[in-house]
């Protein structure tokens, strides 16, 4: 059996915490602070009729989608653990045969596919 399931964070585009995105591209490895301080004057940049935004990233704008995947990126990473890079206890000389021991396990083979807010992680047998 193969389960598709499909998932949109409601009102994640406005709730970013600029911040966080600022330490998580610093901790990612950017480190220029004429690119972090762009990134910021873009996500500060006032909106007609509402003002500065104090969080969220704009919708459409030129960054929204790749800002959103880098927040993002920890969820990503947390699905990968429970397949794809969960470690065995026991080392494997080959994929084939860790792969075999996971199918063995418990474990629920799955992986994920997200594009910005939306992402539909893949699960097979029930």
């Amino acid at each position: 059996m193969h389960y598709v399931v499909d998932i949109d964070i409601l009102g994640f585009f406005d709730n970013v915490n600029h911040t966080l995105l600022l330490k998580q591209l610093w901790n990612m490895g950017i480190r220029d602070r004429k690119v972090l301080d762009c990134i910021s004057k873009m996500l500060k940049a006032e909106i007609e009729g509402e003002g500065i935004p104090s969080k969220g990233v704009p919708q459409g704008g030129l960054l929204s989608t790749l800002l959103s995947n880098i927040v993002l990126n920890y969820l990503d990473h947390l699905v990968a653990g429970q397949w794809e890079l969960f470690q065995l206890k026991k080392p494997f000389k080959s994929r084939t045969g860790e792969r075999a021991a996971k199918i063995r396990s418990s474990l629920k083979k799955g992986y994920q596919v997200r594009y910005a807010d939306d992402c539909a992680p893949r699960m097979h047998g029930a």
